[in-house]
């Protein structure tokens, strides 16, 4: 309209310029006199704007419409939209809007459950794994391919089982041979105490002083066994306090400090801290002297050395030769040669002192005859 000419609304009698129509929407211009200049639709009233200018609603023929009029340059603009057109329009829109996003919600829905119920699937097999072990069970579990991020979990458990597995039969090996080692003693104490009630009180002496002999392994067999116990458990040791190796062995020497057959060599005097108390490392020690001294006759070397960050305490008997199978079965528990009256505990105790200190026992055959027993214990010069 603005590119006609200026005179062509003046030259006009009626409204000659029209449009083709659009369902639903119309348009209407008139001049200041009222008369229609454009209209797209010819059903509509002479004066759909008459109702002045701005937003007002009109009933057209049975349908309902919404009119919206302004003025400019002198013209009346009115435009105007059926609201069934506007409803089903505005209804178009909402659905348009909503459908794609209810369908991509219902979607990204499914998608997650099948992901969370694929993915919970290794701990639903975990938790049948589990539900399905015996209390006592120490086998590793296994429940094939797992994500990454459960594989630290499964690690995690199969280490704790391992460690509880190994307490268990730790508990299970000390009953059995608890059991199993304390039946002789008792039986002849007994046997011997009975015998001592039926005879003579000229010969019960006798049997008395066997079955105080007898009393006397037990007690000995009990605190080892009890002393084995203590250090295959999880107790917590206290911290090691810098020890000197003359303290070291003047504890160790305790239960025999005049013997003439024990010869002690330092070869090193400066404190050094060991990963256990000085008195536990003593009791493997004098396990070690304890056992030489029972077996030989002759003298018994006991030696202190430091190299490389590493205590080492050497026993050296000139006791009888050991076989290769002796070796091997030297340190099991109640072990012992024919001609033995310990208790067979004595090395035991010492390699699970080394083991649990992080050291280790080696056993070998002297050149002179006789066992050299080694023990090698991580240790820092304080």
């Amino acid at each position: 309209i603005q590119q006609l000419p200026p005179d062509t609304w003046s030259a006009l009698d009626t409204a000659t310029l029209s449009t083709a129509s659009i369902s639903g929407v119309a348009c209407q211009i008139r001049d200041e006199r009222g008369e229609i200049l454009l209209q797209t639709h010819t059903e509509l009233p002479s004066e759909p704007g008459r109702n002045g200018i701005g937003v007002h609603d009109r009933l057209v023929n049975g349908q309902m419409w919404r009119i919206y009029t302004r003025e400019e340059n002198g013209l009346f603009i009115s435009t105007a939209d059926r609201l069934t057109e506007r409803h089903t329009l505005q209804n178009n829109i909402i659905l348009a809007a909503t459908l794609p996003f209810v369908i991509a919600l219902l979607g990204s829905l499914l998608a997650l459950w099948f992901g969370i119920r694929r993915g919970l699937r290794p701990l639903v097999r975990l938790k049948s794994a589990l539900s399905n072990r015996t209390p006592t069970s120490a086998t590793p579990v296994n429940i094939g391919n797992v994500p990454e991020e459960l594989a630290p979990v499964i690690r995690t458990l199969n280490t704790l089982f391992r460690d509880t597995g190994e307490i268990l039969h730790r508990e299970q090996r000390f009953t059995s041979d608890a059991a199993h080692e304390l039946r002789t003693p008792l039986t002849a104490i007994k046997t011997h105490l009975q015998v001592a009630c039926r005879i003579g009180p000229e010969r019960s002496n006798e049997y008395l002083c066997q079955a105080q002999t007898a009393l006397a392994r037990l007690q000995q067999t009990l605190e080892q066994l009890l002393m084995l116990a203590r250090v295959e458990s999880s107790e917590d040791w206290p911290a090691s306090r810098p020890v000197s190796p003359q303290h070291l062995v003047g504890i160790t020497r305790e239960d025999y400090p005049s013997s003439p057959r024990l010869q002690v060599v330092i070869d090193h005097q400066t404190p050094v801290s060991l990963p256990l108390p000085p008195e536990l490392i003593a009791v493997a020690l004098k396990n070690l002297i304890n056992n030489a001294l029972q077996h030989t006759t002759g003298d018994v070397s006991f030696r202190i050395s430091l190299e490389s960050a590493q205590l080492y305490c050497s026993v050296i008997d000139e006791g009888g030769d050991l076989s290769d199978a002796d070796l091997l079965h030297i340190t099991r528990r109640f072990w012992r040669t024919p001609d033995s009256q310990g208790s067979g505990l004595g090395l035991a105790i010492v390699e699970a002192i080394t083991h649990r200190a992080g050291g280790s026992l080696s056993l070998t055959r002297h050149t002179r005859g006789g066992l050299c027993a080694t023990v090698v214990l991580p240790a820092n010069t304080a």
